[in-house]
């Protein structure tokens, strides 16, 4: 993240001239008044001197681009990627050096044309209307680096995921842990798990043997009884106090660690009950915003939502797609409920009448963007519904 540079220029070589600073991520240019169509992001990164090791690999972490983007390291394509709302990775290990700095450069093209899909297969306009992620269906094809740009070293032998279920009636902590190796022999090792609160442990979990083959993963499933936690949420149905599940993977020795993984949670359960909702044992009665402003900046919404607090909101839904997870991450803090939506009839998600072979081709592009979504987002506690084809 940070200050990038960006030129508006179509396809082809690196544009010579009229680039301009610009801030990333770079907020939906969609409600500009004529956003261009294609546009280049350039940018310099340093990749850290301790970062040599054949233990793990170098990625690059673009989260959000609208629509389509190709990447360049130092002149080279390395990789290229469709959609603004599936997780988008380039591996750059033995293209980038540790200690060395590398030019990035990015260029990034609206949903039209050739740029709809991996294929190169021109769409019918309604079916691109349905992959273009747009706030209404009057809202321009633009472009943009719109998520957090991450430099990453991942470890082959590591923690993919992990999901975390709490328990009020049963008083109990379960987590799945996801364990993958990407080595090129078998490795093994132990997964250390604990909960966290204020830098403090206040459960351990059983340790656990892990074996893996080449390419092998393996999910993890733990559940312990919690007596005493803090229930998450807002008055009268709890506090909001947030935990974090810290697990770090060893060595076969159990003394090096490989990777390091946390996950904040709350402490609370959603069920029904002769016909009410309950969270914690007790009725959830909601009063609400439909349609928070599309505008995804923790400076923002850490003004925002505490104003809607003290008005007495409890609820808010993000409405239109998926929004980023700062928005769940600051609703988390403030014990306020968030409708997770996505796939808005009014963005023109959800078309009728198309040919059965486009339909199936937006449906499994909507299935990866779903998929993609919950397993982001499951761990918030801020979520009461999940919200399809809103």
């Amino acid at each position: 993240n940070g200050i990038w540079q960006v030129a508006v220029a179509p396809d082809g070589e690196r544009p010579a001239e009229g680039w301009a600073p610009v801030r990333v991520p770079h907020r939906s240019r969609e409600f500009e008044q004529s956003p261009p169509e294609s546009a280049w992001y350039s940018t310099r990164i340093d990749v850290p001197g301790a970062w040599r090791t054949n233990q793990a690999d170098i990625v690059l972490d673009l989260s959000r681009v609208r629509h389509y983007a190709r990447v360049h390291v130092n002149g080279k394509v390395v990789g290229e990627h469709y959609g603004l709302r599936t997780p988008f990775l380039v591996t750059l290990t033995g293209l980038v050096q540790p200690g060395q700095s590398f030019d990035l450069l990015i260029y990034t093209h609206a949903c039209t044309g050739k740029y709809v899909y991996p294929s190169g297969r021109e769409l019918s306009q309604p079916a691109a209307d349905a992959l273009r992620s747009v706030f209404w269906y009057t809202g321009a094809y633009s472009v943009g680096v719109e998520g957090d740009a991450w430099l990453r070293l991942v470890p082959r032998f590591r923690i993919d995921e992990a999901y975390v279920v709490t328990s009020v009636r049963k008083r109990t902590l379960s987590v799945q842990v996801t364990v993958r190796n990407e080595r090129p022999v078998a490795a093994a090792g132990k997964l250390n798990l604990c909960v966290t609160l204020a830098g403090k442990t206040v459960v351990k979990l059983p340790k656990q043997s892990v074996k893996l083959g080449p390419g092998e993963s393996r999910t993890i499933h733990v559940s312990i009884p919690w007596k005493n936690p803090v229930l998450w949420g807002h008055a009268p149905h709890g506090e909001p106090v947030l935990y974090f599940l810290q697990g770090t993977l060893t060595d076969a020795s159990d003394k090096a660690a490989t990777d390091r993984h946390v996950t904040r949670f709350g402490f609370r359960e959603i069920w029904t009950e002769d016909g009410k909702i309950l969270m914690n044992g007790r009725p959830v009665f909601t009063w609400g915003d439909h349609s928070v402003p599309y505008v995804h900046e923790r400076q923002w919404l850490t003004r925002k939502l505490p104003d809607l607090v003290d008005g007495n909101v409890s609820i808010i839904e993000n409405h239109r797609y998926d929004a980023p997870p700062v928005l769940y991450d600051v609703a988390d803090e403030l014990g306020m409920f968030v409708i997770a939506a996505n796939f808005c009839v009014g963005s023109q998600q959800v078309p009728a009448g198309l040919p059965p072979d486009e339909y199936q081709l937006v449906l499994a592009e909507h299935l990866k963007v779903a998929e993609a979504w919950i397993r982001r987002d499951r761990n918030h506690p801020s979520i009461l519904f999940w919200d399809v084809t809103d």
